[in-house]
């Protein structure tokens, strides 16, 4: 029993890192409120999460270090990704609602254009948090990247529009879990994104670094 309360047990790491998952929900909740500023929070989210997983301390510093550090990039990132989300969902609804001539086609059009986007927005973060690059640089990996690896691309996404999903067709069940939204969730998903990017992010970052001349 004594080793099962031991800090170097399996049990209570598990447990530190649920405690890290809820400190850091909290704290980006806290930091999207003003809306604008979700995407810094959503980068601060995942520099932090990164280091959880490679057993860095200094969480909570380090959130907001790079919250601040990413301030201006990752809010324009934001905006481009809340702008076009926006109206490609509008665009699907107004398809769906209004029955014109090619309105199927354009439906499955913009349908597509809308998963596009899905999928880029799950690496957009990510991106930001880990490469140094400017806005245009990250959209465009992030692109590439949701194609390259499209089975991760679709998990990651679901994992990021499973709140939104929940709160436009089933409210009811939104509302009772509530508590997992403001507890947990976004950094659940944020490490669990992270697992699935481990491989491919370590392809990125090897590909990133300079090349050593052959002696």
């Amino acid at each position: 029993m004594g080793k099962l309360f031991n800090l170097d047990s399996p049990v209570m790491q598990g447990l530190s890192k649920v405690v890290d998952l809820v400190v850091l929900n909290l704290m980006t909740v806290l930091c999207s409120l003003p809306v604008i500023t979700a995407g810094a929070a959503s980068a601060a989210l995942y520099d932090a999460v990164t280091r959880m997983l490679q057993d860095e301390g200094r969480l909570y510093s380090s959130y907001w270090n790079a919250f601040r550090s990413n301030f201006k990039k990752a809010t324009l990132l934001w905006l481009i990704v809340l702008v076009v989300g926006c109206l490609l969902s509008l665009s699907v609804l107004f398809y769906l609602m209004q029955e014109i001539t090619g309105g199927f086609v354009l439906l499955m059009l913009t349908g597509t254009a809308l998963l596009l986007w899905a999928i880029t927005a799950a690496w957009v973060f990510p991106l930001q948090a880990r490469f140094e690059n400017s806005v245009r640089g990250t959209l465009k990996n992030a692109v590439l990247c949701a194609l390259a690896y499209l089975p991760r691309s679709l998990a990651m996404a679901v994992l990021n529009l499973l709140p939104l999903a929940l709160f436009l067709f089933f409210p009811d069940i939104f509302l009772r879990i509530g508590f997992v939204w403001l507890s947990i969730w976004f950094a659940l998903a944020a490490y669990l994104n992270c697992r699935i990017l481990s491989k491919p992010m370590e392809k990125l970052i090897a590909q990133a670094q300079p090349q050593q001349p052959e002696e």
